[in-house]
């Protein structure tokens, strides 16, 4: 058990920054609100956020005396304007769309700065962490006044850097992403060196991002990932599941519909076996790829044997998913996989490829690892493994408990916030040994 302070009276108190935390949304500001919420079980937090989470936030049961809003007016307009014409900027993809962001992010911090300012010279607050943005490219000048100020500075955990894989250029051409050629330029912004070298940890969410830090920021870093789920949706895995003898396997997708995420390659994959009934395949989510994937079942005369449910509220993805028995999630450059986490709390064996997050999360005894080599290999080992299941359904229920019992064991916001905690303990020298939260001791 990690180390937690015995009463609230000792808590530790802590300001945290999370531009982007939402109950109401997905992503990065659900990983935001998670994280924050459960360091409030173990600390004395005050929540630093920004004003378009307002409504949310106030709808829930957090303490409103502990979260202060930021609003940025005009400069909010602007960039809501911005986002708008995105796709009329060449590359305008979610890399530029993080690069514009980064001005924006400033003012931000500086209107919490002049906020606390003086509650952190006066020793208020024991420690100061950022959780959003997980952006590694995204500097904050919150650090170099807290070291100047004597405050402990906690970032991340930070999540990003990965490269285009090769042999995926087509892809990363229908995803405008031309600006991640550049993204190294980030370390010559205002404030981006001295965000590492000020901080006073670094919480690092991937091997990929562990990999670019400079090793010379090594001793300060831990590791885990920056995603996770809430306690109460593993008990949602306990519903029964339909008898694929009986019935189709029934295999499931969540997230943006987007040329990156492999969508098509799953229906290509599955066709053969969605018109002999084998397979009912449900899509969940939207984006640019939708028609196209109509299309692609339409033409295959797929239609009875996959569902496209659109974007849905969490409950009922989750009463989706807990009636599946797979999840195939064959992104080829993801940071995270936070829906590769939900899906294995709930029972699902995850399908996905050995690159980026989604392979730091599954392992060989609790799901299906793929080689990244080329669109054609992917579909037929796809295949291999849909057909292998459908041989050798017994197969399924081993993963499956594996799979759900690896999320328990790593993945709860409540371990998180275990972690998180340790970190803060040694730096304020109640806990003398380093904790070794490093890639190496995540197996």
């Amino acid at each position: 058990m990690l180390n937690q302070c015995s009463s609230k009276s000792d808590r530790i108190r802590v300001l945290i920054l999370a531009e982007q935390a939402n109950p109401s949304w997905v992503s990065v500001p659900f990983v935001g609100w998670c994280h924050a919420t459960a360091l409030g079980k173990l600390a004395h937090i005050h929540l630093v956020t920004h004003a378009r989470n307002k409504e949310a936030i106030l709808k829930s049961d957090f303490p409103k005396d502990q979260v202060t809003f930021i609003d940025l007016g005009f400069f909010d307009r602007l960039l809501k304007w911005l986002y708008t014409n995105m796709t009329r900027i060449p590359g305008g993809g979610q890399v530029t769309y993080t690069a514009f962001k980064i001005p924006f992010y400033y003012l931000f911090e500086f209107y919490a700065w002049r906020l606390f300012r003086k509650q952190l010279k006066s020793g208020v607050f024991d420690i100061v962490h950022r959780i959003t943005p997980v952006s590694p490219a995204m500097p904050s000048l919150f650090v170099k006044r807290c070291h100047a100020v004597r405050v402990p500075f906690i970032i991340g955990p930070l999540n990003g850097g990965l490269p285009w894989p090769k042999g995926f250029a087509h892809i990363l051409k229908k995803e405008r992403e031309w600006l991640s050629y550049l993204r190294k330029l980030h370390t010559l912004l205002p404030y981006a060196k001295s965000t590492r070298k000020c901080a006073s940890a670094i919480i690092l969410g991937s091997r990929a991002t562990w990999n670019e830090m400079p090793k010379k920021f090594l001793s300060k870093c831990f590791y885990y990932s920056e995603n996770g789920i809430t306690d109460d949706l593993l008990s949602l895995s306990t519903l029964s599941k339909p008898e694929f003898k009986t019935s189709p396997l029934r295999i499931a997708f969540a997230g943006r519909l987007v040329p990156l995420k492999g969508v098509d390659l799953i229906v290509r994959a599955a066709s053969q076996l969605i018109l002999e009934k084998k397979i009912h395949l449900d899509i969940i989510g939207d984006g640019s790829e939708r028609r196209y994937l109509e299309e692609l079942v339409q033409t295959g005369h797929l239609s009875d044997g996959v569902t496209f449910h659109g974007w849905l509220l969490r409950d009922q993805v989750f009463s989706i998913l807990s009636k599946s028995h797979v999840f195939a999630f064959p992104s080829i450059r993801e940071f995270g996989g936070g829906a590769v986490i939900e899906a294995m709390a709930l029972g699902l064996v995850p399908i996905v490829v050995d690159y980026g997050g989604p392979a730091e999360i599954v392992t060989p005894e609790t799901g299906f690892i793929l080689p990244l080599t080329t669109t054609d290999d992917l579909i037929q080992s796809l295949q291999n493994v849909f057909r292998n299941l459908i041989d050798h359904p017994n197969i399924l229920n081993t993963f499956s408990v594996a799979a759900k019992k690896r999320i328990e064991d790593h993945f709860t916001w409540a371990k998180k916030a275990e972690k998180t905690l340790a970190i803060y303990n040694y730096l304020l020298g109640r806990q003398p040994e380093k904790p070794g939260f490093s890639p190496t001791n995540m197996k």
